[in-house]
């Protein structure tokens, strides 16, 4: 139904008469040989590195809360659940098996198969790796071959991986024959099952693209993915194009999507700098500075972001890592699900903050900014990865218009308010992404964020959209004092991603139905109708009006900042309920609060 006809035609085609969209493998070098490219990217490993670089070398993982398990030959596990994939099938039949099992998460399994065990051992460590990369590597292709099982179920997965792998080798020399063979076997089958959508691609399709430029940066001699060069610039530069607005925001309708979207953004531009596509550059270094500006305003001090619309996408390169150490106990007390791999109640483990974007940051600093203060390896990385060189984009913050305040008579009202600790007013600053549909009012001490996130000229399918506008995330002097939600379980429990995705569970006006609906069953994990639209009447440093129309009803919200406290006052065409604290909440995929 959200098909436009000549794509509905072609998808048809492709899956009931089994038409090809013509993609043709390439074939891999027989002796590949992977340019390096210098990055003296050595920071003194933190204490959170080296912990997690001896957990890795034991092939111990923690991702996703799962605790720290042994992942050695257990690629196709979720931890949490229990369940396993079946590598005995095909990768194209996987998402099937676990769909109808309560809990089982496919997003587990994938995010141990993006091998960022091995990339922040090759940064964390002095020493030789040769053989814990050849270890490692040779228990993930006995388990895990080439279109079977979990791991090889979609191209960005694949695209994610050959990423981590070429950072890694690159890092430390390692040149095993078979292993770079086997790392251009992923961008042979990237190519093969590029997630184009008959035109609608996404994220996917742009982690796709990147992957591929990693490709041709790394293996300048391999003649058969440089055949493809000029295509698979050109593609690149097309999906920057349409998949960032004029403002800068992302098209996916979700900030934590935003981050995921500029992080392959700032990839593939590096990968064009290395390269010396000029003018490729030059295409899309306008489009990607937007986005970094975007991700900058929406950071909080803290460098986190409001958790608008779908987290469940992680990170491409995540070589630094931030978070928390916990003894078992602290741990349950902070979180309702999170396993631990402690052996007694008395060793502290880390909890990493998976909401922290400060990092992806440092990468569009290292891009566009000309002498950046880099403290992570990430913007270290890519800053000596192009040689140091700083672009200068031609941006200009877009023109954003007010829509002319009807001030409209609704007859249901409520106003409430939220008190902190004394703020400085005068240091406060707006800013609005029309296009995206973003408000944020911030400075060092204070953070609100609104959600307007725009639906019209998003991706068709508004799969990672919530019913969340007009909701607000506030944190003053380091404390969240409204939260968004979050998102805990994608594929392992559809009932509850409805649930956390719904205008009851935030707390914007709820008048007893959905703004937006969900389609039924499986379908509707991937889709949202559009049925609404939203109006910014006034902003200033320290008020904001906005409303949300749908179907005949209205809802207005006004918010008043002062010095000591937050008053805001919604009003609505019919009666309804504030969520201010929601039963689950998550810092991150995966996990549930203790609220």
């Amino acid at each position: 139904m959200a098909l436009p006809p000549q794509v509905f035609v072609k998808r048809i085609a492709k899956r009931v008469f089994g038409v090809s969209s013509g993609a043709k493998k390439i074939e891999t070098q027989n002796n590949p040989e992977l340019t390096r490219i210098p990055t003296n990217s050595k920071i003194a490993p933190s204490n959170e590195a080296e912990y997690v670089k001896e957990k890795y070398l034991r092939f111990q993982a923690d991702f996703m809360g799962t605790g720290w398990v042994d992942f050695k030959s257990q690629w196709q596990k979720d931890f949490k659940s229990g369940f396993s994939w079946n590598v005995e099938w095909p990768s194209s039949q996987q998402l099937a098996l676990g769909i109808d099992v309560k809990g089982a998460d496919v997003k587990v399994p994938w995010e141990f198969g993006r091998m960022h065990q091995l990339l922040r051992v090759a940064f964390y460590s002095d020493e030789n790796m040769d053989s814990y990369f050849a270890s490692v590597l040779e228990d993930f292709k006995k388990y895990n071959p080439i279109g079977f099982g979990v791991q090889w179920m979609n191209a960005m997965e694949v695209s994610i991986r050959a990423i981590n792998l070429a950072a890694a080798f690159n890092q430390t020399g390692y040149n095993k024959k078979e292993d770079l063979v086997f790392l251009q076997s992923h961008f042979s089958f990237v190519l093969q099952h590029l997630e184009h959508k008959e035109g609608l691609g996404n994220n996917h399709y742009l982690a796709n693209l990147s992957g591929l430029l990693c490709g041709l940066t790394f293996f300048p001699q391999w003649e058969a993915l440089q055949a493809k060069r000029s295509w698979i610039i050109q593609q690149f530069c097309l999906e920057i194009d349409k998949q960032f607005y004029q403002d800068g925001g992302n098209f996916e309708g979700s900030t934590y999507y935003h981050a995921l979207s500029s992080e392959l953004a700032f990839l593939g531009l590096a990968f064009l700098i290395q390269m010396e596509e000029n003018e490729a550059v030059a295409k899309v270094q306008t489009k990607v500075f937007g986005a970094y500006d975007v991700l900058q305003t929406l950071a909080k001090p803290n460098g986190e972001l409001p958790q608008f619309g779908d987290n469940d996408s992680g990170r491409v390169l995540p070589i630094s890592v931030k978070g928390e150490w916990m003894t078992p106990k602290e741990r349950s007390l902070k979180y309702q699900n999170l396993n631990s791999g402690a052996q007694n109640q008395g060793e502290k483990e880390l909890v990493e903050n998976v909401l922290d974007v400060s990092r992806i940051l440092e990468m569009g600093a290292a891009l566009f900014q000309s002498n950046p203060t880099l403290k992570s390896y990430e913007g270290q990385w890519l800053r000596n990865f192009i040689s140091g060189r700083s672009l200068k984009a031609n941006w200009q913050e877009p023109r954003t218009t007010l829509t002319p305040d009807p001030s409209l008579a609704l007859p249901e009202h409520e106003t409430w308010e939220l008190k902190f600790e004394a703020i400085q007013l005068d240091r406060l600053k707006s800013y609005y992404f029309q296009d995206f549909g973003m408000v944020v009012i911030k400075s060092d001490e204070f953070y609100l964020a609104m959600s307007l996130l725009q639906r019209d000229h998003a991706h068709r399918y508004r799969g990672h959209f919530h019913n969340d506008q007009l909701s607000i995330e506030l944190w003053v002097h380091g404390q969240n004092l409204l939260s968004d939600p979050g998102v805990i379980t994608y594929t392992g429990d559809m009932e509850l991603r409805n649930d956390l995705r719904s205008a009851k569970a935030h707390n914007t006006p709820y008048l007893g139905e959905e703004p937006n609906r969900f389609m039924e069953g499986l379908v509707g994990l991937f889709h949202m109708m559009n049925e609404t639209n939203t109006q910014l009447f006034a902003l200033s440093d320290t008020t904001i009006k906005a409303a949300l129309f749908f179907k005949n009803e209205k809802i207005e919200r006004e918010i008043r900042i002062e010095s000591n406290k937050v008053v805001i006052h919604d009003s609505a065409s019919k009666p309804f309920k504030i969520n201010t604290k929601n039963s689950l909440v998550s810092d991150g995929y995966g996990r549930i609060l203790n609220t």
